[in-house]
């Protein structure tokens, strides 16, 4: 079960409106490395944010999500400075919101795409903020389903996953897979735990009941690595 405010549309203009108040102002900082994806700076996580949704319009999206596909976007605006890049953002974007709704579940996954790079972004620019957006509980409720899927397809111990704010929303395993444990936490923190955003003592750390050590290795799945280090967020 999961509860997700209606408009993921209205919830990915709200990203991208904080987006480029952040990066507007940053100046000198553009080529600042982003600590959760040390292979890009700042203006590079930008261009991908623009690729995304050219590539979804386009209806580019074979290996959408992969390595190869997100490091072209980024390869494509590597002449373009950062105003150019908001740019096409923000003229190409407006188009996907109007029907992003529409898209049912790979909509609210490009809002999760989005919502993670944000804070990704602010913990970048040193910027925390806007935790509790409707961005963030619509981001948790795609990956938090999906992470159930791959975790069943997988054939690992079931987690009950229960956020304790926002929409207060609970994810379990399919009927068939027993739980083993239950996790509970905000919003954001289960994102970015379920994003990769989060070192394994981190994720220890959180409020747990029951066989932690046998779910804390589901927390890689998909493209979705646990960090080495904190991100001190």
């Amino acid at each position: 079960m999961s509860t997700t405010p209606a408009s993921a549309g209205v919830a990915y203009a709200g990203i991208r409106r904080r987006v480029n108040e952040l990066v507007g102002g940053v100046g000198d900082r553009l080529g600042d490395t982003v600590p959760a994806c040390p292979q890009w700076r700042v203006r590079d996580l930008v261009a991908h944010l623009a690729g995304v949704v050219d590539d979804v319009l386009g209806g580019r999206l074979e290996g959408a999500g992969s390595d190869h596909w997100t490091d072209a976007q980024v390869v494509a605006r590597r002449d373009r400075d950062v105003d150019e890049l908001l740019a096409e953002w923000n003229a190409q974007a407006t188009q996907l919101e109007g029907v992003l709704d529409s898209f049912g579940p790979p909509g609210r996954q490009l809002v999760m795409d989005a919502v993670t790079h944000e804070h990704d972004l602010r913990g970048a620019l040193g910027a925390p903020g806007e935790r509790d957006s409707d961005a963030v509980v619509i981001g948790l409720d795609w990956l938090a389903s999906a992470y159930q899927g791959a975790a069943a397809a997988g054939g690992l111990p079931g987690l009950r996953i229960v956020a304790t704010d926002g929409a207060g929303a609970t994810w379990v395993p399919p009927i068939e897979r027993p739980v083993v444990a239950t996790l509970s936490g905000s919003s954001f923190d289960l994102l970015r735990s379920l994003s990769g955003r989060r070192s394994e003592a981190e994720i220890r750390a959180l409020a747990w009941d029951g066989d932690v050590d046998a779910v804390v290795p589901s927390f890689t799945w998909g493209p979705f690595r646990l960090p080495a280090r904190t991100l001190g967020e």
